[in-house]
């Protein structure tokens, strides 16, 4: 027994040995396999982490080549469209080419256009020139659209696009083609984006690596490789020959590198159409947090691995002892515990493998998490998915609770039927079909789709991304993505929308410029052709003097006419400049409203018009506005009314003060209303536009520019008023403009009317509100008032009033009346009530033209409508002070112009010939010069107070008229120095004003001289 038992002990000793020797060998080979685990994990990770540097920056590079070729595309498309609406234009003129060549640049955000003519001309807006000398690749005739790159003026990289011309002339020139080109960077920065910390970078190069466009690294050097060998240095076993030879034969590729000590990935793809690469570039670590949450999950399963395999060993020496007890009875049960743990081992390596098969597609969901909020793995074999990424939307739509398997197939055709929009499910449903997969797609390949999807807050554009992958057996699975992209979408679709809409807008302005230089064709030649034939005649009849002097006076009114025209066409230019101010300054509403009705009168007695001016309840006379902006504003509503109105029409006037407007202002409404041809409902929606004439036979001959209104609206926006218009075709037009002005101190509301108390007056006229509104006027002054609209009726009430004791006091009566005209009311008043009362004459036109015949009838003064407070007042007071004679006109010419001297400043002799004769005849003694630097000469040697008065141009060579002012003014001699200087200039904006002021200037005439403005200025000085 006790040699058994020492044979066991010996037995056991030499098993314990072995086994202690076999179990520090097993940790040896454990511990060792486990770095070589690790290590090779880490290799393969590193591996896979590369290819998905290189997949995301190529998906990047590849996309953004094709929205770059996109973008060159429609461009050459717009330029077909642009040549086809310039190949209609008359394009001899080389101002006019130029103006048109930078409108072309500036409506479609270029920076350079140019035409190529037959002859190898090239045309921008800056210079014509040979198109050999300066673009070598012109050298060849251009017969398809062409994309190419040239380095500018500048030294920047410009993308030039040029395509052949058909059917278009330049200065007797036929065009071949015409090109544009835009700054390469000015594109490529769009492409470059800001990815968490890091930005991607994207340049354009050729086939060379000469970099087109200018960004990260382009600054640093021309060339890419010339940029490596300097500053960089390629990843270990990357050679840069190799990547030269790759982009030369135009193959995609990837490769990292190093700048200093940043480590930097980089991806180029051919652009396609081109010899161009499209390269992006990411610094090193952009998914440093992905790759490092990877690696720390396989060192925690190997860690797992190396523990399960110890507790196995334990495990293993505890049964070892328990065997060798019971060596003899249980070995056969230690044989089949032995191959339970290699059973056990083995499903557990299958199981690491497993997960280690998980990690490295988690890598791939880790970097494009960011980017997609649901991202899934499939297997196509098994019609199943394995989430990696979901978000609470995915996982309701889904089904499932968080990161569990599900059957792709099932599952995704239920998400769509619930989820996608209708018109989108067969393109979905397409993309994600294994069959449609396996035959469309490569490893490595990558697809998108776009589609509207429904959501709690409606429908929003989501983006479906697949990409192929292929694992270690060349088993093919794909990753899928999904993202939110509605912010992308609708801000193409809003930039598509605002393109279509800036291209709507410049194809209507060119439309409407068009359309107004036609008409200004035809508008500007009808009185140059008066001005050059009535002048013929005035020549070839010059002995005729009545003859002659009939030829100059409607050469005159055609000067007038176009001088309309050009003041038109200037003011709507500087309104659209912004260069137009309203200045607000106190003046007086007869003085406007009278000075409107003098200036309609020619028109309206040519025309025959019936003519009205009336005011209603105007109560604040004076006030602060632009005197000169509101008159052009009336003036160009009234003689629109005059001109549309047919012979024998009504054309009526009114002004009226509304009630409850704030403290301080004054609420009027300025009508104008006729009884003319009217206008469209649909042509008054765009009357307000610039260039807009009706066309209809009616208005075809009627002068215009169509600017009138569009210049006034604009300028009544700027008084912050509003202007409407109701308008029926046959039955006239209403011109409604609503203004608020600021009151001002009027001294006339001071007014006192003592003597005026109890005085009865009777108002005749067929307005009723005429009649109301002069009756108001006179209750107000404290006179008791009455009124008729009859002739007859007035008669009747005369009698009345003096057979009762009563008799009216004075007489105010409308000269113009259906039944019984004022005249003869006056002829008839005169024989009841005799000579003594006084009866004023109201009327709307001169009243110098029914003077005489109102006097011999009886009246004793004259009142304008409309009927204002003051205009009122001051002819009761000049009846009652017998001061109502009408005050005969002045002579244009004073007495006392005899014998002064001007010095007369102007650099063209036919300005001058013309001044000469007026100031002449007018009695001065004028001496002239052609420039400023004259000018100064001639009054620093002359004696001092010679010369009376400067007339000064501003236009001229050598020394402007301002600086030769100033000059003057800088001169020793006091009296010399404060010679009175007034500009005389063809510059005739209110800017041009305020700079004579500064100048030093006196006062401002404008050109074409108006004689009796000329003497009213000069008189202010001499």
């Amino acid at each position: 027994m006790k040699k058994i038992m020492k044979e066991i002990f010996q037995i056991r000793k030499r098993y314990l040995i072995i086994l202690g020797v076999a179990t520090l060998m097993i940790i040896g080979f454990i511990a060792a396999s486990g770095q070589v685990f690790q290590k090779s994990s880490s290799e393969k990770s590193d591996e896979v982490i590369w290819e998905m540097n290189a997949f995301y920056l190529k998906e990047i590079s590849e996309r953004r080549s094709a929205v770059l070729m996109k973008m060159l595309r429609e461009r050459l498309n717009r330029m077909d469209s642009i040549v086809e609406v310039l190949s209609e234009k008359d394009m001899d003129d080389k101002a006019e080419l130029r103006k048109e060549i930078k409108n072309i640049k500036k409506v479609n955000g270029l920076n350079l256009f140019a035409f190529v003519d037959d002859t190898g001309m090239v045309y921008t807006e800056e210079a014509t020139f040979s198109s050999i000398s300066r673009c070598s690749f012109l050298a060849d005739e251009i017969i398809r659209p062409t994309i190419t790159s040239i380095k500018s003026g500048n030294h920047r990289d410009m993308i030039i696009l040029a395509c052949p011309v058909e059917n278009l002339t330049i200065l007797g020139n036929q065009v071949t083609s015409c090109l544009c080109g835009i700054y390469t960077d000015s594109i490529i920065d769009l492409f470059s984006t800001t990815t968490g910390e890091n930005r991607i970078y994207c340049n354009l190069m050729d086939q060379s690596g000469t970099f087109i466009s200018s960004n990260k690294f382009s600054k640093y050097e021309d060339n890419l490789f010339d940029l490596l060998d300097k500053y960089g240095t390629l990843e270990e076993g990357t050679d840069a020959d190799v990547i030269k030879s790759s982009m030369q034969k135009g193959d995609d590729g990837y490769f990292e590198f190093y700048a200093g000590k940043e480590n930097y990935n980089m991806y180029y793809s051919k652009v396609a159409g081109t010899d161009w690469y499209m390269s992006v570039c990411v610094k090193g670590g952009t998914f440093d947090d992905e790759i490092d949450a990877i690696r720390n999950e396989i060192t925690k399963y190997g860690q797992l691995q190396m523990k399960i395999i110890l507790a196995g060993l334990i495990l293993t020496a505890i049964i070892a002892q328990l065997t060798l007890a019971k060596l003899e009875r249980k070995r056969y049960k230690q044989e089949k515990e032995n191959e339970v743990e290699k059973e056990k081992i083995a499903m557990e390596s299958k199981l690491l493998e497993e997960e280690r098969e998980k990690f490295r597609y988690s890598r791939i969901v880790n970097a494009l998490a960011n980017k997609y909020h649901t991202v899934c793995y499939l297997y196509p074999d098994t019609d199943t998915a394995i989430p990696y990424v979901l978000s609470d939307e995915s996982i309701r739509a889904f089904g499932l609770g968080e990161h569990r398997n599900f059957c792709f197939s099932e599952q995704k055709d239920r998400m769509i039927k619930k989820y996608v929009e209708i018109s989108y499910r067969d393109s979905v449903k397409e993309v994600t079909d294994f069959d449609w997969l396996k035959e469309n797609m490569e490893p490595e390949e990558v697809i998108s789709r776009t589609y509207a999807s429904y959501s709690a807050e409606g429908i929003r554009y989501a983006k479906i991304t697949i990409a192929c992958i292929e694992n270690e057996e060349s088993k093919v699975g794909y990753v899928v993505g999904l993202a939110d992209a509605d912010e992308e979408v609708r801000n193409e679709q809003e930039q598509k929308r605002k393109l279509e809409d800036a291209l709507n807008v410049a194809e209507h302005a060119n439309m409407a410029k068009t359309t107004f230089l036609n008409n200004m064709s035809h508008d500007i030649r009808t009185p140059m052709n008066a001005i050059i034939g009535f002048t013929n005649l005035a020549i070839s009849h010059a002995e005729d003097s009545e003859r002659v002097k009939d030829c100059l006076v409607k050469i005159e009114t055609a000067n007038n006419h176009l001088l309309a025209l050009i003041n038109d066409v200037l003011d709507m230019s500087r309104i659209e400049s912004g260069k137009v101010q309203i200045e607000n300054k106190p003046c007086e509403l007869p003085e406007i409203i009278y000075s409107l009705r003098n200036i309609l009168q020619a028109d309206v007695k040519k025309k025959n018009i019936n003519f009205f001016i009336d005011s209603m309840n105007v109560t604040h006379e004076c006030v602060e506005c632009d005197k000169l902006r509101l008159n052009q504003v009336l003036l160009n509503c009234a003689g629109n009314a005059i001109k549309f109105t047919e012979e024998g029409g009504d054309v009526c006037i009114r002004i009226i003060e509304k009630e409850n407007a704030p403290d301080g202002f004054a609420d009027f409404i300025f009508e104008v209303e006729d009884t003319g041809i009217g206008m469209s409902r649909e042509f008054v929606k765009h009357i307000f536009e610039p260039f807009s004439r009706e066309e209809r036979s009616s208005v075809r001959f009627i002068q215009g520019t169509g600017l009138g209104m569009s210049i006034a609206k604009n300028i009544v926006d700027l008084m912050k008023g509003t202007i409407s218009i109701e308008s029926e075709p046959g039955k006239g037009t209403k011109i409604s403009i609503q203004l608020r002005l600021k009151v001002c101190d009027d001294p006339k509301e001071n007014m006192t009317y003592a003597n005026l108390y109890g005085k009865r007056a009777l108002v005749v006229d067929d307005s009723t509100e005429a009649c109301i509104n002069v009756c108001r006027i006179l209750k107000n002054m404290g006179m008791e008032a009455e009124w008729s609209s009859r002739g007859d009726d007035a008669l009747v009430r005369t009698k009345y009033a003096k057979d009762e004791g009563s008799a009216y006091d004075g007489y105010i009566v409308d000269w113009i009346m259906p039944d019984m005209n004022g005249l003869e009311l006056i002829k008839k008043l005169r024989k009841e009530v005799g000579e003594e009362p006084p009866i004023v004459v109201l009327t709307a036109y001169d009243w110098t033209d029914i003077e005489r015949e109102a006097v011999e009838a009886g009246a004793t003064a004259f009142c304008p409508k409309p009927i204002f407070v003051s205009e009122l007042y001051r002819v009761i007071q000049d009846i009652q002070t017998h001061n109502s004679k009408v005050e005969e006109d002045k002579d244009v010419i004073p007495a006392e112009f005899k014998g002064k001297r001007i010095l007369l400043v102007d650099d063209v002799d036919l300005n001058r010939e013309i001044a000469e004769t007026i100031l002449t005849e007018a009695g001065f003694e004028v001496y002239s010069v052609s420039d400023g630097m004259q000018a100064v000469n001639y009054m620093e040697n002359e004696k001092p107070g010679f010369i009376d008065l400067v007339l000064m141009d501003i236009m001229m060579p050598q020394m402007n008229g301002y600086e030769a002012t100033r000059a003057i003014r800088h001169l020793e001699n006091e009296i010399i120095a404060n010679t009175p200087i007034v500009a005389m200039t063809a510059n005739a904006f209110e800017e041009d004003r305020k700079n004579a002021m500064e100048a030093g200037m006196n006062d401002h005439i404008a050109k074409p001289i108006s004689i009796e403005k000329l003497f009213k200025v000069i008189q202010k000085f001499i």
